[in-house]
């Protein structure tokens, strides 16, 4: 019973670790999908309008609550700005899901989102209040400095560092938990079953049980079973007492003949 626990739990634990790992996988390579335009029946509809481009040239106030997404147009090209999360120090974003940022009240970000070293958007956090958030989005074509380049250069290397070790870690997670599920099935849940068939019966008993098992085995020429029925004898056969041990003496020569 509790091995069978033992193992729900640690099995939980890796559906868990796959699901979590597959979700890191998807934040990172999957794009949010926008409308084009708003009010076409086949397509989600956002609690936000898309920004039109007098409002983007202009520039113009946005207020969001977490969660919202703002479908912006730059230069022919739909994209979409997540909130996710907003508190009283500031807020978290993404852009189609492959740029993440975070903003504090009253701090300015320059966007580039096409990689032509010129920044398409303006985007400040202008207030915060009562888990809702004012931006002020505006459309901009300004050339990047190299200062400014070197800098997004480091923290994408930053991020992708983060990712990379995260991913590592979670790969090693699975592979502990495969290897813990493997010594509970292999070694540990024999041992207790042998334990307690031998706190149930006479060690001599449980002895001739497993000679006959391992003959079983030899005969069918499972050497896999024969091996791990001869490591539960050698771990009995210690705990026996001495008059046990010479008299099951020449079946345990006889198995480890067998199996060496």
């Amino acid at each position: 019973m509790v091995i069978s626990l033992v193992l729900i739990v640690w099995f939980l634990a890796l559906i868990f670790t796959f699901y979590y790992l597959y979700n890191v996988y998807n934040d990172v390579t999957t794009p949010i999908t926008i409308p084009s335009k708003i009010g076409n029946p086949e397509v989600e509809l956002y609690a936000i309008s898309p920004l039109s481009l007098d409002q983007l040239n202009v520039g113009t106030d946005v207020p969001v609550s977490k969660g919202d997404i703002i479908p912006v147009s730059v230069k022919g090209e739909d994209y979409s700005i997540k909130v996710f999360q907003i508190n009283n120090s500031g807020a978290d974003l993404s852009v189609n899901s492959f740029l993440y940022f975070s903003l504090k009240n009253n701090e300015t970000k320059k966007l580039d989102f096409n990689g032509d070293n010129y920044y398409d958007l303006l985007i400040t956090l202008k207030n915060v209040e009562n888990e809702k958030a004012t931006f002020f989005i505006k459309s901009i074509n300004e050339k990047k400095d190299a200062a400014d380049q070197l800098d997004e250069a480091l923290t994408t290397i930053r991020q992708n560092s983060a990712i990379q070790t995260k991913l590592i870690v979670l790969i090693a997670l699975v592979f502990i938990i495969i290897l813990v599920i493997y010594f509970i099935k292999v070694y540990l849940a024999p041992a207790i079953s042998l334990k307690k068939r031998t706190d149930r019966e006479k060690p001599s008993s449980v002895m001739d049980y497993l000679f006959e098992e391992f003959n079983i085995s030899r005969k069918a020429g499972n050497i896999k079973d024969a091996r791990k029925i001869l490591t539960k004898a050698k771990s009995l056969y210690k705990h026996m007492s001495e008059d046990d041990r010479k008299s099951f003496s020449s079946k345990m020569k006889f198995m480890e003949k067998y199996i060496n």
